[in-house]
């Protein structure tokens, strides 16, 4: 037991350390500009967040038909959450792969200087979770039905999404520039 305490005292030390550094990063005098956005961006993630909240709106309604039906397939925190955050990944997924979710600074060379921050924070994340959700004790049925352990390996495929659509969005970049 001694052994599981360490180690989420250890995981969250370096969650909180990985967020610390993220946020002086961006806090930093780098960004002083406002973020801009091109119209072709701004179409883009208009139509990211409507297929977002569509993806919610139908998931939550096939949610209700199950909670009428005797068919229990998860507890309630972890529908919510594959609610939430699954409109999320399929936001940031779509402004990944429509070039949207960057936003672009005239003269700034924050992007062309650190262009794989966000690869390795994402990819960090996922091993985090993944690590988390075996501290945890790693079972993810309590009587038949999701518990809270697997929101931990949903956050982590979640995020593993977007670390391949980023990944994607690179090796594209990469071969129009070799082009």
């Amino acid at each position: 037991m001694l052994g599981h305490s360490v180690l989420e005292i250890v995981l969250l030390i370096v969650v909180l350390g990985v967020m610390v550094f993220y946020i002086l990063e961006m806090l930093s005098g780098r960004r002083k500009k406002e973020a801009q956005y091109d119209e072709r961006q701004i179409l883009a993630r208009n139509k990211a967040y409507k297929v977002s909240f569509i993806f919610l709106v139908l998931y939550c309604n096939v949610c209700a038909v199950l909670a009428g039906v005797p068919i229990k397939w998860a507890s309630v925190p972890v529908m919510f959450f594959i609610g939430v955050f699954g409109s999320v990944t399929v936001f940031v997924t779509i402004c990944i792969i429509n070039d949207a979710y960057s936003e672009s600074f005239p003269g700034c060379k924050y992007r062309q200087d650190k262009p794989y921050n966000s690869l390795l924070f994402t990819f960090s994340y996922v091993i985090l979770s993944v690590l988390w959700f075996f501290s945890k004790g790693g079972h993810v049925l309590t009587d038949g039905v999701l518990n809270e352990n697997t929101m931990y390996i949903i956050f982590a495929v979640m995020f593993f999404v977007i670390f391949i659509a980023q990944v994607i969005k690179k090796l594209k970049e990469r071969a129009a520039v070799d082009e």
